[in-house]
């Protein structure tokens, strides 16, 4: 999946989505079965599939683009140790 809630709430409704959604798919998929149904389905998979590497792919991306980055943590840090230098223990 794309995207994993994060609450307890959004967990189990995404884990009853699934257990409900992917039976019913299944069996319009076997009522409709037919060549052209299961082709759609096979697209649809892929497509699910290459959509999820892609954007794993971008995030891993952006990742790697914001190291060594202006952080505004960094900068308080660097604030904390510049005081401590001036006002030394009291």
């Amino acid at each position: 999946m794309a995207y994993w809630p994060k609450t307890l709430r959004g967990n189990i409704f995404t884990v009853l989505a699934i257990v409900v959604g992917v039976p019913l798919a299944v069996i319009i998929a076997i009522g409709l079965s037919g060549p052209l149904v299961w082709a759609g389905l096979t697209l649809t998979a892929i497509a699910s599939v290459a959509l999820y590497i892609w954007r794993r792919r971008i995030n891993d991306a952006r990742e790697r683009a914001w190291v060594g980055e202006f952080s505004f943590r960094d900068e308080v840090v660097r604030m904390h140790a510049r005081e401590a230098l001036d006002h030394p223990a009291r």
